[in-house]
This record gives C-alpha cells, sequence and structure tokens, in this order.
C-alpha cells in the first residue's frame, strides 16, 4: 500500500482567507463577486499554496481563478507559475455550459456570460428560467465549438496542473433537441448523460495541448453507492479522474458501505472522493468550515484506500491560523500520504509534537467542542488557562486562540440570556 495519489485542496477565491489583516473577506456562497482588494487574491493563494507544498497536498481547485476584479490574466499566469514553482498543481474550476465557463467574471470573450449575451438563441430551456440567462444548451454546435476554443486557450496560455470540469446543477436545458437527445433520461438539475456526450471532446482538446493535465469530472453529490447511475461516463478515458461529493448525512452510509465491489462497478479511471465536510457547504452553515473534522478526515482517507480509490479533496479555504482547520489539515495530509497512520499515535506524535504533548493534545481536542452552556464554557476556560502556563512559543500561539474562542461563544452565550 502507499499514499493517496491525489491529495486536494478546493476552494472559491471570493471566500479563501489566508491573508489574516485583508478586509473584504467573506464566509459562505457561490457566483459572489470578490470584494476584497485585487493584490489580496495572489497573498491569499501564495500563503495557502506554500502550506499545501510544506504538507505535501498536490492539487489546488479553485473557482473564480479568472476574474478582472483580483488581476484576472496575468495575476492567474503568475498564481500559477508560483504553485509550479512549489510542485501544487492549480486546478481551474470550469463551468461546462454554466457557472461562468472559463473565463469566470470580467470582460473576455471566453466568459460564459459574455457569450450568452451576445448570442441568446444559444441559452438552454431550464424549469427554471431565471437561470438561462447563464445557462448554454449542450446540443447547439456552437457552443461546443466554443468551449473547446476556452479549453485550448485556457491549456495554452497558462501553466496549470488539471481542470476541475462541472456543468452546473441549476437545471439541464429542456430544448426539445436536448430531451430527443437524451431519450427516457429525464434529468431536471445536471446531467451525466450531457457530461458524457461532451467531456470526452474537450479533455481530448486539453491533453493535445498538455498531455499530463488532470482532468477532473464531478461527479456531484451523496450518489457514489449507486454505481448503475453512472453508465453514460464509461465512455469517458481511463485517464479521467472521477470526483464524487460527499455531504456529512451520507457519510455513515459511505463508511460502511463503499467496498472494492462497488468501486470496480464505476467507470474505469482515477476515483476521488471529496467532502463538504469541513467546509461552508457543512451544516450548520458558517459554523461548519471552523469545527474540527480531523478524526473523520483520517477515516475517510482510510476508507477510501481500502475500497481502492486514488485520492480525496477537502476544502482548503481558512487559514491554518485558525487552529481547528489547522489540525484538520494535517491530518488530512498524514492519513492520505500515510498508509500505516494510527489516530491514536497521529495525536500523540503529530498534535501532541504542536500542542505541548501528548495528554495537552488529547485535552485540546476535546475543549474545541464543549457543550454550548455557559457551565461547560467556564470549565473549558480554565482548562485553557491550566496549559497556557505550562507551554511556550507556537503551542502557546494555539492556547491562546482557543481561549479565544471559547470566550468568544460564552461571551454570545451571556448575551443571549442562556444559562
Amino acid at each position: 500500500m502507499s499514499g493517496l495519489k491525489y491529495r486536494f485542496f478546493w476552494t472559491w477565491d471570493h471566500s479563501a482567507n489566508w491573508d489574516l489583516p485583508a478586509i473584504g473577506k467573506q464566509e459562505f456562497g457561490a457566483n459572489n463577486r470578490y470584494s476584497k482588494n485585487p493584490e489580496t487574491f495572489l497573498r491569499d493563494y501564495k500563503l495557502l499554496i506554500d502550506f499545501m507544498s510544506l504538507h505535501r497536498l498536490n492539487g489546488l481547485i479553485i473557482y473564480g481563478l479568472l476574474r478582472d476584479s483580483h488581476g484576472g490574466i496575468e495575476a492567474a499566469r503568475e498564481l500559477c507559475r508560483y504553485a509550479k514553482e512549489k510542485e501544487v498543481r492549480i486546478l481551474p474550476g470550469v463551468g461546462i455550459n454554466s457557472y461562468g465557463g472559463i473565463y469566470y467574471e470580467g470582460d473576455h470573450k471566453y466568459s460564459l456570460n459574455n457569450w450568452l449575451a451576445k448570442h441568446p438563441e444559444l441559452r438552454a430551456k431550464t424549469k427554471r428560467p431565471w437561470f438561462e440567462a447563464i445557462t448554454a444548451c449542450p446540443s447547439k454546435k456552437e457552443n461546443i465549438q466554443w468551449h473547446k476554443e476556452a479549453i485550448r486557450w485556457l491549456c495554452e496560455n497558462f501553466e496549470i496542473g488539471g481542470i476541475n470540469f462541472e456543468s452546473g446543477d441549476y437545471g439541464v436545458c429542456q430544448c426539445e433537441t436536448c430531451r430527443k437527445r437524451r431519450g427516457e433520461k429525464r434529468d431536471e438539475y445536471m446531467s451525466l448523460e450531457d457530461m458524457s456526450e461532451q467531456y470526452g471532446e474537450l479533455f481530448d482538446v486539453a491533453w493535445s495541448v498538455k498531455k499530463d493535465l488532470w482532468l477532473i469530472c464531478e461527479c456531484y453529490f451523496d450518489n457514489i453507492l449507486e454505481p448503475e447511475k453512472f453508465e453514460s461516463l464509461k465512455r469517458l478515458s481511463p485517464k479521467t479522474i472521477f470526483q464524487w461529493t460527499i455531504n456529512q448525512g451520507y457519510w455513515p452510509k459511505v463508511k460502511e458501505a463503499l467496498t472494492k465491489e462497488v468501486v470496480f462497478r464505476l467507470p474505469d479511471g482515477q476515483k476521488v472522493l471529496r467532502t463538504h465536510m469541513g467546509s461552508q457547504w457543512g451544516r450548520p452553515m458558517r459554523k461548519e468550515r471552523y469545527m474540527l473534522r480531523a478524526e473523520t478526515f483520517a477515516e475517510m482517507c482510510q476508507v477510501v484506500r481500502q475500497a481502492g480509490m486514488d485520492g480525496c479533496t477537502i476544502f482548503g479555504e481558512v487559514s491554518d491560523f485558525n487552529v481547528a482547520n489547522e489540525i484538520n489539515y494535517l491530518t488530512f495530509e498524514e492519513f492520505s500520504c500515510n498508509p500505516h497512520a494510527e489516530w491514536e499515535l497521529f495525536v500523540e506524535n503529530n498534535i501532541g509534537a504542536i500542542l505541548g504533548g501528548k495528554q495537552l493534545a488529547i485535552g485540546y481536542l476535546k475543549l474545541l467542542d464543549p457543550p454550548g452552556n455557559v457551565e461547560s464554557l467556564r470549565e473549558a476556560i480554565e482548562e485553557t488557562k491550566k496549559a497556557l502556563v505550562t507551554v511556550d512559543g507556537e503551542a502557546h500561539r494555539r492556547w491562546i486562540w482557543l481561549a479565544n474562542k471559547l470566550y468568544a461563544n460564552l461571551f454570545t452565550q451571556l448575551k443571549e440570556g442562556n444559562p
């Protein structure tokens, strides 16, 4: 056994917050405008790439990589060059027929929104009409050709390491041509059939420019245990990286039922599991992205390896200054790279090394998620005070961070009049 080949972070440009003093931070949402200063984009992502390079994480998915409001082409080129030097692959998140296309936002010919504004006859017909202005019909040859040209431009002009392809999940085209082409398949929010028919051509274009690109086909949510759904994707090249996403409520089923037999029935290719746990998309939203999910990430890497899959993806938007996230990331590194990792030894050796020893590490993990009542929070703060006098350096900083977090929770409870 060996480490997982693919160890990815997933991010949105507007909510990747690694430059701590920056103003305009966002914590939640998709399709958001970029509210920070333009120069913050490179600072955020260079800090993130430095962390990934140090911790053996090799692929960074970025939605919103190309956006006029944070430097457009030149900023994206600089970031790709920087990442390549650090041996981290940049994988732009690209929407096919949706999600803004190749150039997410700006005055550029490969912005999907601009393309459809100029060619309204090429828009999709959906069950949600408010999305039609930003969704392209996959049956129109003009759209297919435009996407091929855009993918070639992206691969030729940036030192990317791959592409994360999505087709969108907010409505598929219901025009007569699309409905006839799909036959009895009546997809409403996203169409695997559309993906299988278009991605092959787009992948060929990308690989004709760079043979070693990692091309990801996003397979969407909470469905990996139903391999019969993915028959149409078996048309795609076995070089394809297929990525399935799981939410927190689906994880217990995956943990129990994801076996080599299930994985064998999925399309041939590289297989990656992505999770929304520990991200802005978890429940409760906004809070989940700062929550400790380390032990779950350890289990996920082990389940993936035992089932014969090739990699994992977690969110990497929050700076490692936030210690819960730092522990999540360090766990992801260890359990994705080391097939022999064990949780108890990891806590003792790795987490203990940054928090002042084994017993302090065990206590810290418990204190990160105490009951929310006032009495429990006061007790947790007292435990934190005791630890603070025994540690120094970066361990001291991490315990101060925890004390601040607990005091903030206590302050909120008292203000709300909770017991």
